[in-house]
């Protein structure tokens, strides 16, 4: 399944708000393409699909399983060396 990016308006800096903490300096929310440049280490890249006949921009949900499967496999041997 994918999900559509949530940027809105012409450069994606609309006013409607935001489910997610701000970003960079003062009260700046999170960019599309601060997003992108968070989750290009990890391999996630944002895809182009057709979404109710409109092309749109965002991230397939299984790009993230590889991403949260190596963070829970690294979190789960630290959690056992800390253990003994």
């Amino acid at each position: 399944m994918s999900r559509p990016c949530a940027a809105g308006g012409k450069n994606g800096n609309d006013e409607r708000p935001r489910p997610w903490a701000t970003w960079r300096k003062g009260d700046k929310p999170i960019t599309p393409r601060g997003l992108a440049k968070l989750l290009e280490p990890l391999s996630i890249y944002r895809n182009q699909f057709k979404l109710d006949g409109e092309r749109v921009r965002g991230y397939r949900r299984d790009a993230f399983d590889d991403a949260i499967a190596r963070y829970r496999s690294c979190s789960r041997r630290r959690a056992a060396a800390l253990a003994h």
